[in-house]
């Protein structure tokens, strides 16, 4: 397997309050950078949370990065854009050189939201997975998407690591590199205001964690 080195700004034994969810923080991403994989035709990547009152609670989650991009920069998540898959995948449909098709958190959110674990959960280890692949799901799907048509409809709802691979596997891909990257949060260390965590509303199916007012969130 082909090394893939991957560097992620501050995701270190304790991730900044900028890169936690609304509730926290300010849910800006985090910049990261990986080093070119030869013969790779995209990459793709989950940020996964492994605590287990968690329930595998996705963060991030990019199925499909074309191979000329080496880096993606902070940014502050848009609220604005579809949290519907089917939504979705018809935009990338209709926009197939978009370099970057970001998929849905578990908050089912669009693209990144940041940690936002309950108070008294402890550690929290957030882990970047990231694959280097030999080509690319989006288009394996696309083209394949009579034999497969289950996988492509929900192909930007958010995967643990078991079922972004499991997919990869069905679908012929082989992983060219493959690393990991952790980041620690113990929501005790911070005050914060709104809900008790995001995960409760996601597993309540009240995925109401970005009604807040984002002025909740300045003092915090």
């Amino acid at each position: 397997m082909n090394n893939l080195n991957l560097s992620v700004s501050n995701w270190n034994q304790n991730i900044p309050k900028k890169y936690l969810c609304p509730k926290y923080g300010l849910n800006e991403s985090p910049t990261i950078k990986w080093s070119p994989v030869n013969n790779c035709k995209s990459y793709a990547f989950i940020i996964q949370d492994l605590n287990e009152v968690s329930h595998n609670f996705i963060h991030w989650y990019i199925p499909s990065i074309n191979p000329s991009v080496e880096s993606i920069l902070s940014l502050k998540n848009n609220k604005n854009i579809s949290s519907s898959p089917s939504e979705l995948l018809t935009f990338y449909e209709n926009n197939p050189n978009i370099p970057v098709k970001q998929g849905l958190n578990t908050s089912t959110s669009f693209g990144y939201h940041g940690p936002c674990a309950p108070k008294d959960t402890g550690d929290h280890e957030y882990v970047f997975y990231f694959y280097a692949l030999d080509n690319d799901i989006f288009k394996v799907l696309n083209e394949k998407k009579n034999q497969f048509s289950n996988d492509y409809n929900n192909l930007f709802k958010p995967k643990t690591k078991s079922e972004l691979e499991q997919l990869i596997k069905n679908l012929n891909i082989n992983i060219l590199a493959f690393t990991t990257h952790s980041g620690f949060f113990n929501p005790s260390s911070l005050t914060g205001s709104g809900k008790d965590s995001d995960y409760d509303s996601s597993f309540s199916n009240e995925n109401d964690e970005y009604d807040d007012d984002d002025d909740d969130n300045d003092d915090n």
